[in-house]
Order: C-alpha cells, then sequence, then structure tokens
C-alpha cells in the first residue's frame, strides 16, 4: 500500500512530532509514505524532510489561488513520478488549507481520502463534502468533534492522536523557579488578554514565576502592548516557533492554553505524557481537558480566574502533581500511537478494499 501524506503549512511546522509517529508507525507495518509539504515552510523543508526519516518528501506549491489548484496536483504527481511514486492507494491530509489539494490528487490517482477534521471551524466544511460513497473517510481526534459531524455524508471516525509516555511518571523537580510555557493561535484575543492579566496579579504573590510564549501568539493577537503595559515583560519571554521546541516545553513546570477554537494540539498531549501540568480555557469541543482530572480548567475568560489557578499550582504542589498524574494516566490510556495506527490501517484498508459486484438476476422465464 502506498500513501501520500498531504500538510498544509500548520501542520507541517507545528506537528511534525505527530506526523513523524504516524509515518513511522505505517513503515513499521509496510505502508510506502510519501510526505508533501508546502513551499511556503521555505527553510524548514530541511527538518521537516529529517523528521520524516521513514517517509520520502517532496514540496508543492502553496499558491492561494484557486484555479491553479489543478496545476498543483499535476507538478506533485509528476514530481512523485521521479522519484519512482507513480500511484496513491491513499491519500491523507492534515490540515484544511491542503483540503481541496488532496481531493483533486486523490481524484486523479483514484484513491481514497481520509481528511483529518483536528478543529470545530473545519465542521461545516466536512458536513458539505460530496464525493464517491465509500472513498472519503473523516477522521477527528475528539469525540465531540465526531458529534457534531452526525449526519455528515461521509461518516467520521474518533482517531485520537497517539503520544508516547513513559511506563511511569517522570519526577518533576521543583528545585528551582517555576517556569511556565504559552501556546496558541494568537486568534482567541479575549482569551490571550485574560490571561495576561491573571499572570500579572499573580506576579505580586509569585515574583519568581517566568513566562515563555510563542512569539507568533503575540503578533497575530498584537498582545505585545498589553504586556508592556501590564510591566511583564521583565519576566516574559517571547521564542519563535515556540511550539516546534518540544524539548524546552517539557522542561516548564506549567503549560498554559489560553484560547477556546475547539483546535487540537499534540503538545498537550506531550505535556500531560510527561508529567506537566496543563491549565487551560475551558473549550467544548477538547474532550481531554477535564478539571481537576487531567488538568485545571478556566471556567470563563476572566483574570482572576487564571489567577486563581496559577496561584494554587504553585502553592499546592500535591495538587499540582496528583493532577498532573490524572493527565499522564489519561494519555496512557487513551492516546496510545498503537492505536492511532491501528485505526488508521483500518480506514485505510475499507477505502481500498474492492467494491463488491452484485450478480445481475437471472431474467424471468416468460409465463
Amino acid at each position: 500500500m502506498r500513501t501520500l501524506i498531504l500538510t498544509d503549512a500548520i501542520f507541517a511546522t507545528l506537528e511534525r512530532a505527530m506526523l513523524a509517529r504516524v509515518e513511522i508507525g505505517l513503515a513499521d507495518e509496510g505502508v510506502a509514505v510519501v510526505h508533501a509539504a508546502p513551499s511556503a515552510v521555505g527553510d524548514r523543508a530541511r527538518d521537516l524532510a529529517e523528521s520524516s526519516v521513514f517517509a520520502r518528501f517532496l514540496m508543492y506549491d502553496s499558491s492561494p489561488v484557486p484555479w491553479t489548484k489543478g496545476l498543483t496536483a499535476s507538478r506533485l504527481l509528476e514530481a512523485a513520478r521521479e522519484q519512482g511514486d507513480d500511484a496513491f492507494d491513499v491519500v491523507h491530509v492534515f490540515g484544511g488549507g491542503a483540503w481541496d489539494l488532496g481531493r483533486r490528487v486523490a481524484a486523479m490517482t483514484n484513491a481514497g481520502l481520509v481528511l483529518e477534521v483536528w478543529r470545530s471551524g473545519l465542521v461545516p466544511r466536512a458536513r458539505a463534502l460530496r464525493g464517491p460513497s465509500g472513498r472519503v473517510a473523516l477522521h477527528t481526534p475528539d469525540p465531540a468533534i465526531a458529534k457534531l459531524l452526525v449526519g455528515s455524508l461521509n461518516p467520521a471516525r474518533v482517531v485520537r492522536w497517539g503520544v508516547h509516555a513513559e511506563p511511569v511518571p517522570p519526577r518533576r523537580s521543583r528545585d528551582h523557579a517555576p517556569c511556565a510555557i504559552m501556546i496558541g493561535s494568537g486568534h482567541d484575543v479575549l482569551g490571550i488578554r485574560s490571561l495576561l492579566r491573571g499572570y500579572a496579579l499573580v506576579l505580586s504573590k509569585h515574583p519568581e514565576l517566568r513566562v515563555f510564549a510563542d512569539a507568533t501568539l503575540f503578533r497575530r493577537s498584537r498582545s505585545w502592548r498589553d504586556a508592556r503595559a501590564l510591566k511583564l515583560l521583565p519576566s516574559l519571554s517571547l521564542v519563535d516557533e515556540l511550539e516546534t521546541r518540544r524539548d524546552l516545553i517539557m522542561q516548564a513546570d506549567l503549560l498554559l492554553v489560553p484560547e477556546s477554537l475547539g483546535e487540537h494540539r499534540s503538545v498537550v498531549l506531550e505535556a500531560m505524557s510527561c508529567g506537566q501540568l496543563v491549565i487551560a480555557q475551558r473549550d467544548p469541543a477538547a474532550s481531554d481537558l477535564l478539571d481537576r482530572v487531567t488538568c485545571l480548567v478556566i471556567p470563563s475568560p476572566a483574570p482572576e480566574a487564571w489567577e486563581a489557578a496559577i496561584a494554587a499550582a504553585l502553592r499546592d504542589q500535591d495538587l499540582a502533581q496528583r493532577i498532573a498524574r490524572g493527565g499522564y494516566e489519561h494519555v496512557r490510556q487513551h492516546h496510545r500511537v498503537s492505536d492511532q495506527i491501528a485505526e488508521t490501517l483500518e480506514t485505510y484498508a475499507k477505502l481500498t478494499q474492492p467494491s463488491l459486484a452484485f450478480p445481475r438476476a437471472a431474467p424471468r422465464p416468460p409465463v
């Protein structure tokens, strides 16, 4: 079986670790994988190729002009043929920005199509899909999003993203000043500003706390002025593409998720897998965020709520460790990489099995 994993710029950049796990797992099951990413990732292509050690790697033109999609698909397939990959059984698309291209490539190669509905904002597009029966499948990492897809033409399957967790939760040392990581897309401005104001309140009692935040999040939300007005700059550091720096993120004590956009990010699962405490705003489309079970959930985007949660995590070490252990156990039980691979292969098998040919009924004898 040959599979083309097609990613948009967001997935190609932020979800390299998850994609690498998928490609390794598929390769281990005998699937030949080709990974195609947009040229917009630029200099990061080398990193992508290195993380795709079990897959062939291609780049495609990421022009946003709609009428060039057909040409882009043709060129992508031509590049694939040049390296010996002249046919695909399945096209698996990660990222809504590549859905249209993936549909064209699947149609041109007569391949089955898998679309990842990784955020609730893609639900309307998924429900509007029209395609050959039995040749299009929807995957979603969350049961809450799957419920939104009930009744759509193409059935949705819950395939939870997998992460690796140690057999026992690692011990996290607290013999240092506390450190938190702030991640997000930058689109939920209200949630980000609420967290910053809560952080300012916490600093009055815990001046030793330091926060590392994703620079893109600040640029998109224009939150730098808020941080400056709140006098947070001495205790706040911005890191470009922080979400790709999993090595840095996993060393922190807290992971702060201020946005409620119905988006799923594997970094949250990885934080839980290493015993890190996650503090997140309530999100109806994120079933893994269970208050005081897997994480601390902020009930409303209020600065005081953020202050209370962060202060409690810093003050009550037993509480923080108990909830972090709950997140670890949840990931160990529900987010195994082996389960993600097995369920993905089951979908591939259904998309590629030959159609059943029903014999014609014998003509009735004349009466």
